[in-house]
């Protein structure tokens, strides 16, 4: 059963609240994969001289959560420890040990 993460985001339009939607949805979809939904929560509007001049709305986003890969956190934990490795060490009459 995969497990749904659930954020809450706002968007803006000047043209309507489905294309504030929207532009939360392209936005999101950019750094968050596996949207599954959206829940719209509030829309509210910036109002001037009785003209609508900004459609904003609030939303839930609603996204799979991929599986904690193990294999692909010792991997990196591997290579890590090798970078750490190949670096070169002063040699041992190289160290200050007296302090001088």
């Amino acid at each position: 059963m995969p497990l749904i993460k659930i954020i809450e985001l706002v968007g803006t339009s000047t043209k309507s609240w489905e294309d504030a939607v929207q532009s939360i949805i392209s936005e999101a979809s950019e750094s968050i994969r596996h949207i599954t939904g959206v829940d719209v929560i509030h829309q509210t509007a910036s109002v001037d001289e009785g003209q609508i001049t900004e459609f904003r709305a609030t939303v839930h986003v609603a996204f799979r959560v991929e599986p904690h890969q193990r294999s692909t956190q010792r991997q990196l934990c591997q290579k890590a420890l090798e970078t750490l490795r190949c670096k070169e060490l002063p040699q041992k009459n190289e160290l200050n040990v007296s302090g001088k």
